[in-house]
């Protein structure tokens, strides 16, 4: 952590202790992941991880040459399976968090999360198997799991998404929060088929209108 990021996270150690609100770090620059640098880490230092749960379940991620339309030197590619029928039982993808981990002298060493009320949605590039595709945010106030997603239908082709906030919802099965921006702690994409899949992801950020 350089010395910026972690006076950064002193200030807000500092004025969470003055507040009953919950405490979290503005994102300053919207980007996430370009993958230009070739590795697993996003920009703020913590590692995209691939997600397999359920029975049968398998992902396995690698940066690969390339990207979208060819603009980009690097993208993230994500193979995996979820065995035919498991439904929402099983999720395959890829998630990387986006909080910031906080200096030593935080008794508790939670991490922090991230105000992203700067921003109007969330964009990113991708490419695959054809078919359905869940974006999920996570955000530190849901205690059940139940984070936000939004669907996109993904092809072969490359293609940008830009993902208004409004776009993302609960499932459902958790108790209801509404998202508010102010704690967002991951980003995840998960692939909605059923079999064998694979699929691309660049550019990663967060969009101002």
């Amino acid at each position: 952590m350089n010395l910026t990021r972690a006076l950064s996270a002193l200030l807000v150690l500092l004025v969470a202790a003055c507040s009953d609100q919950p405490r979290s770090i503005p994102l300053v620059s919207g980007s996430v992941d370009t993958f230009e640098d070739g590795n697993h880490l996003n920009n703020a230092d913590l590692p995209w991880e691939a997600i397999a749960e359920g029975a049968g379940t398998r992902a396995g991620i690698e940066v690969q040459p390339g990207g979208f339309f060819n603009i980009s030197k690097h993208h993230l590619e994500v193979v995996g399976v979820r065995p035919e029928g498991t439904g929402g039982s099983s999720v395959a993808g890829v998630r990387s968090s986006i909080a910031e981990f906080p200096p030593a002298a935080d008794p508790s060493r939670a991490p922090i999360p991230r105000d992203v009320t700067g921003y109007a949605g969330l964009a990113l590039s991708l490419r695959g198997s054809p078919g359905t595709y869940i974006i999920q945010l996570g955000s530190a106030s849901v205690k059940d799991f139940d984070n936000y997603n939004a669907y996109v239908e993904v092809s072969d082709d490359w293609a940008e998404f830009r993902l208004p906030f409004s776009s993302f919802r609960q499932e459902g099965f958790g108790a209801p929060i509404p998202w508010t921006g102010r704690d967002a702690t991951h980003i995840a994409v998960f692939a909605n088929l059923e079999g064998y899949f694979d699929f691309g992801i660049d550019d990663v950020r967060f969009y101002q209108n």
